[in-house]
């Protein structure tokens, strides 16, 4: 899902068909390549609730505004989110990282989350 070539693709537009799809996940969901707005990786999350192992992995996170991932109780014990930082500008607004972490530890993540995987 999301692979096109060597370029990213938006998820806004699959967001509302992943919805309904995520959520029958229990293991792990797995989503490279894409741009996620603010509200798709706020409903894409909250979708993968049941999953124990969330990757974003080469993605471009819009993390300009605070996130909300509130709402269900989560499952996951390991969200990797490897290379995404590259295209997410956490080197140089490094707050936009911080507010990643802020998010997850605001919701019941903090009490299933064992791994967080970040990386350049």
């Amino acid at each position: 899902f999301g692979w096109s070539g060597s370029f990213h693709e938006n998820v806004s537009v699959y967001v509302p068909a992943l919805e309904k799809a995520i959520p029958r996940a229990t293991k792990e969901v797995v989503m490279d390549l894409w741009i996620f707005s603010k509200d798709a990786l706020q409903r894409v999350v909250r979708a993968s609730c049941k999953a124990d192992f969330l990757r974003i992995r080469d993605s471009q996170l819009a993390l300009e505004e605070d996130l909300d991932f509130s709402g269900p109780l989560y499952s996951a014990t390991y969200i990797s989110l490897s290379s995404c930082g590259k295209y997410s500008g956490w080197a140089e607004k490094p707050e936009r990282l911080e507010r990643l972490v802020k998010a997850f530890s605001a919701c019941s993540l903090k009490q299933s989350l064992a791994t967080l995987d970040v990386y350049n």
